[in-house]
């Protein structure tokens, strides 16, 4: 593959990887070629399995501009693979994608099958949800990196694969050579790294802990000169008591009662002393302990914990600052492994350090990961709102052209409402008015359409929603007959004891004649009042007595010749609606329908006396 013949439409680098199955997905890459603007899908996987890899299957999902799916490859075959264990392949092998407004792909494994014949199947069709990224190992180590980098090269290991923090999964570990290894392997299957003596050499919670343990104890053991000083006052104190003790305690024998005053003011002392010590306990020493705590789960990166614990020490120190300084670590936390939004909310909440700086910088990721899986129209979103950092404008106007053109295809396909859509999306986003414009276009355009295959209740909604633009108004006028058909005016008259009680059915015929079918006193007789709208006069109609019949959707007329009798067939009836009991005793049946046009379908509408009925 020459990459210069094609161009990427969108590119995921991410390493991914299915909880159990026995390979990564390295990148997934969408291109175009520049010649044919055929599109391709190039997949490069990884073999995690000890057993070589012979053959998978795939399915391939396509995603249009807004990310739905518009398109599946289903069970795609790569055979004769042959890859040993932490091989990669698949790099080398362009898939045809034959939807043409593919925008972004993802991949299912559905099975694999290694050398010892065993077949690993994806019973569920679970796509690839575990992110494989780690930590710097250096940025992960702090100050005790060189001590690490020491022991490892002591133990001949090659300091070029001392790279990353070791990470332990729920059935897998990660070197910090980067090699993924199984629960049951003790040792990396690549650069022989010992599990247990790489989480004894990289617990940096385990050595913070014991570092302020070892000062803690040294601490104990000095005595400073002012302690010493305090000691022998006490010792000087102690020899002038011991001096004056005997006239002391002539003076408590001549009173029995003064003695006893004594043993009630030692009492009262000591319990003084004990309210003394609970108080400082409750508010000084069992707070002092928590924020000790609590600062230690900080220094672990275990933040939501510690968090909760401090605010549960109403202000002790300086514990709200603290809190920040969790929330501060715990967004920076995430944005590393790469959950901008979540990151960026934290950022956005808390007024701490550099979090304004740090929150558009999150959201401008989070733009830039949208951008690269195909969601365009909220990458356009995210990016706008970020307007005048970095290069947000600059990728903003990028994604608004890919949104564009696309829009720009659907309208030239004649796919109008889709076309719309995306115009309209962009125009509430920019403000665009350009987009505006063409939104309105592809609307109208979708009107005629509907307006010209007889869908008149969906071309009117349009049409109204268009009101001034262009020359929708001199539409609009011509969509007054039609809603003259919609909401047709009848006026019953005559004799009361012909018209009373009269039910109606109103069926309108695009043949185009409008049958209004009426049955008087229910007397099994009727009168087909047959208006044609060629002619296009409000009294042209005429009028058919007699009997009928109604049999699979259609109406059949009992015709006369000579003796005989015979059902002629009348119309044919799509759907038939409910009828409608009229009692009035005025005037005569008028209808109007200036519509001169020939068409082949015939459609049932709804209550005749209501307002703007629907189509059944």
């Amino acid at each position: 593959m020459n990459e210069a013949d094609f161009q990427i439409i969108n590119s995921n680098n991410e390493i991914r990887w299915l909880d159990g199955s026995p390979l990564f997905i390295c990148c997934a890459n969408l291109y175009k070629e520049n010649d044919s603007n055929e599109l391709f899908a190039n997949i490069k996987f990884m073999n995690i399995q000890p057993e070589t890899l012979k053959s998978i299957k795939i399915d391939i999902i396509c995603y249009g501009i807004i990310r739905n799916e518009i398109a599946r490859i289903e069970n795609y075959s790569f055979e004769n693979i042959n890859a040993k264990r932490n091989e990669c392949f698949g790099d080398d092998t362009l898939i045809p994608i034959e939807n043409p407004e593919t925008m972004s792909i993802d991949i299912i494994l559905n099975s694999a099958i290694d050398s010892d014949g065993e077949e690993w199947i994806n019973e569920k069709a679970q796509h690839f949800n575990v992110s494989i990224k780690q930590n710097n190992i250096s940025s992960y180590m702090g100050r005790y990196f060189e001590n690490l980098r020491n022991s490892w090269s002591k133990k001949g290991l090659p300091l070029d694969k001392l790279l990353y923090a070791p990470q332990i999964g729920s059935n897998y570990w990660l070197c910090v050579c980067g090699t993924f290894n199984w629960s049951v392997e003790s040792s990396c299957c690549k650069c022989g790294a010992e599990l247990e003596w790489l989480l004894e050499n990289t617990d940096v919670s385990s050595m913070n802990r014991n570092e302020k343990l070892f000062k803690h104890q040294n601490n104990e053991q000095e005595i400073s000169p002012a302690e010493t000083q305090i000691d022998t006052s006490k010792e000087q104190e102690a020899s002038l008591n011991i001096q004056s003790k005997p006239k002391k305690r002539k003076k408590e024998k001549k009173s029995g009662f003064r003695f006893g005053k004594s043993k009630i003011a030692a009492f009262t002392i000591i319990l003084l002393f004990a309210a003394a010590l609970t108080f400082c306990t409750y508010y000084f020493l069992i707070p002092a302990s928590n924020y000790y705590q609590a600062t230690a789960l900080i220094n672990e990166g275990k933040y939501d914990e510690a968090i909760d614990s401090l605010s549960k020490l109403n202000g002790y120190s300086d514990s709200k600052q603290k809190i920040l300084h969790a929330k501060y670590l715990k967004a920076k936390n995430l944005f590393n492994d790469k959950k901008y939004l979540e990151a960026a909310d934290i950022f956005h909440q808390i007024d701490y350090s550099d979090s304004s700086e740090k929150y558009l910088e999150a959201m401008y990721k989070y733009g830039e990961f949208l951008y690269s899986n195909g969601d365009y129209i909220s990458a356009l979103k995210t990016l706008s709102d970020l307007y005048g950092y970095e290069d947000s404008e600059k990728l903003a106007e990028k994604v608004e052209n890919i949104v564009m053109n696309k829009a720009d295809e659907f309208y030239n396909k004649g796919e109008y409402s889709d076309a719309s859509q995306l115009f309209m999306q962009i125009y509430e986003i920019t403000k665009n008015t350009d987009a505006l414009e063409k939104a309105n276009s592809a609307t109208l355009s979708q009107a005629n359409y509907l307006y010209d295959t007889n869908k008149y209740v969906e071309a009117l909604k349009l049409y109204e929603s268009l009101s001034g633009y262009d020359h929708v108004d001199v539409t609009l006028k011509k969509l007054d007959a039609l809603k003259k058909i919609l909401s047709t005016s009848i006026h019953i008259g005559g004799s009361s004891s012909v018209w009373e009680n009269t039910t109606m059915q109103c069926i309108t015929c695009h043949s185009p004649t409008l049958v209004y079918q009426f049955i008087l006193n229910a007397n099994g007789k009727f009168t087909f009042y047959r208006y044609c709208t060629m002619h296009n006069t409000e009294d042209d109609y005429e009028i058919i007595k007699g009997q009928y019949k109604i049999e699979d959707d259609t109406i059949y007329i009992l015709k006369h010749n000579g003796g005989s009798t015979k059902w002629v067939k009348f119309a044919t009836i799509e759907n038939l609606s409910f009828d409608n009991t009229i009692s009035s005793k005025n005037a005569r049946l008028v209808i109007t329908n200036p519509f001169d046009k020939n068409h082949t379908s015939l459609s049932l509408y709804g209550n005749i006396v209501g307002e703007n009925p629907s189509p059944i």
